[in-house]
């Protein structure tokens, strides 16, 4: 699943003076912070796609653009975003420790999908019960209520082939539904936005020898947007990542 995540510190910026102010970045673990040159691990890349990985291609050293943080179950992730590309380092650490990583995993965009419809919308995120008048009921804790799931956050999510590729959920998910998580990211000029997410992680092992690799399946809508995004994945050793970091 995922490490923890940690809270982000927010510095205090000194008194005003006559020199311009310095931006202070987020940090992030690997030392991937905006600015900083991260050498994709080819070698994981070509074992994943030798089993039979939907991964997609990225090479060569990436500008990291910008980090992502954000809290799910409790625990703490950081995505970390390339100039040149939809991919992204998913890495996940414990007690705070950005210098531990638990989980690393790099993610390859997949598909963009843009619903054009409430009916559209429903089929990924599910049918919402409601009202004579069309309005959403809710339950007593103001959560709408779900009366058919949708693809994202129902037990399997599978990609059209030939072959068909068929993942298994792997977070929890209260009635099928996708969960919503809010992303803050920073870029290089220390701006920072708000991503928000209703998505869903799966997964399946490319084959039935139990040391192939395991890919995994990013699925995030972004309402306010107007899409849906799908990534395909796989796990990178985090103990053997080259970064050149920004001072």
């Amino acid at each position: 699943m995922f490490g923890i995540l940690s809270k982000i510190f927010r510095k205090k910026v000194a008194e005003a003076t006559t020199e311009a102010p310095q931006r202070v970045l987020v940090k992030s673990p690997l030392g991937m912070s905006p600015g900083s040159v991260w050498s994709v691990p080819d070698l994981d890349l070509a074992v994943a796609k030798s089993d039979g990985s939907l991964i997609g291609d990225i090479s060569g050293d990436q500008i990291v653009r910008s980090v992502g943080h954000l809290s799910l179950f409790g625990l703490d992730v950081y995505h970390v975003r390339f100039s040149d590309t939809e991919s992204f380092v998913q890495a996940v650490t414990q007690n705070g420790n950005i210098a531990n990583v638990k989980q690393l995993r790099l993610f390859t965009h997949n598909a963009t999908v843009t619903p054009s419809s409430r009916d559209e919308w429903e089929f990924w995120l599910g049918r919402l019960d409601r009202d004579q008048h069309g309005n959403v009921v809710r339950d007593s804790s103001g959560r709408s209520m779900i009366v058919e799931p949708g693809l994202i956050g129902g037990d399997a999510f599978q990609i059209d082939g030939p072959p068909a590729a068929v993942y298994t959920r792997q977070w929890s998910s209260q009635d099928n539904q996708a969960v919503k998580f809010k992303e803050i990211i920073q870029d290089g000029t220390g701006s920072i936005t708000a991503l928000v997410h209703e998505g869903m992680e799966y997964a399946r092992r490319l084959s039935d020898d139990q040391t192939s690799t395991v890919e995994y399946l990013f699925a995030t809508a972004h309402g306010d947007q107007g899409h849906v995004k799908v990534y395909v994945g796989i796990d990178i050793d985090p103990t053997n990542q080259r970064v050149i970091s920004v001072a």
